[in-house]
């Protein structure tokens, strides 16, 4: 009964967080998606950080500032195993210019059709003029300063291995623009919401995002976008099998 009634709070929570950047996200939309994008950006992070307090989840960003230029650009990747990996990501990343790759479908709901075309670059994976467009669009940003989250796995990981291959996709843009990489470990999330369980075993609890040392792409060509790739994933990997070595449990 108890839990019922924290899952009601939760969802008037996220109503209350949305209702108060509305008219700022609103707003926004008059400047367009470079300038319009910044502002919702922000909102979003706003509302994101009040509706994590009200819900009793508290979060950690570990070394972030140690690899973090702010003058430049990244192209940031991490491991998924949670759609709490959202709100999750909005926290770890506050105070950063950026875009997330995001799935096509989810901006086709009319409630995010708007949000989703500002604060994210949509792609269709099945549509190879689609995915044309979408690289196009995140080395435009990238040229101006914008930095690109990708979640290289392309999914959510339910499997008991620590990460699903990648793409190559954040790799081919991360040579073609020679921009570095800082691979981010998010942990918690998957105890925080179980995708298997679904939203009935969202609960409160601790998360944490740790990010890593940025991966130069200094001297890599097209050539070596799978050698990149396999780096890539080595650490994060490994970063993974530390932690579980270390709490006894999959921490991610």
């Amino acid at each position: 009964m108890f839990h019922k009634i924290y899952l009601a709070y939760v969802a008037m929570a996220f109503l209350i967080s949305l209702l108060l950047i509305l008219p700022f996200v609103l707003f926004s939309v008059f400047f367009g998606i470079y300038w319009g994008g910044k502002i919702m950006g922000r909102c979003v992070g706003v509302a994101t950080l009040f509706w994590l307090f009200l819900i009793g989840v508290r979060h950690t960003n570990i070394d972030k500032h140690q690899h973090i230029e702010h003058h430049k650009s990244y192209i940031f990747i991490a491991n998924h195993r949670s759609y709490f990996d959202a709100p999750l990501l909005v926290a770890a990343m506050w105070g950063v210019s950026f875009r997330v790759l995001a799935a096509a479908e989810f901006g086709r709901f009319p409630i995010w059709k708007t949000l989703y075309r500002y604060v994210t670059v949509m792609v269709d994976r099945t549509n190879e003029d689609n995915k044309a467009k979408s690289m196009r669009m995140m080395k435009l940003f990238l040229d101006k300063g914008i930095s690109i989250f990708i979640f290289p796995e392309g999914k959510i990981n339910q499997s008991q291995d620590y990460l699903l291959p990648f793409h190559s996709g954040a790799f081919r843009i991360a040579i073609e623009t020679q921009t570095d990489i800082i691979p981010i470990v998010l942990s918690n999330s998957a105890s925080i919401l179980d995708i298997k369980k679904g939203l009935s075993s969202l609960r409160w609890g601790r998360t944490a995002a740790q990010f890593l040392k940025p991966i130069s792409v200094q001297n890599y060509t097209s050539d070596d976008i799978q050698t990149l790739k396999k780096t890539c994933f080595e650490v994060l990997e490994n970063h993974l099998k530390n932690r579980q070595s270390k709490n006894n449990s999959f921490y991610s």
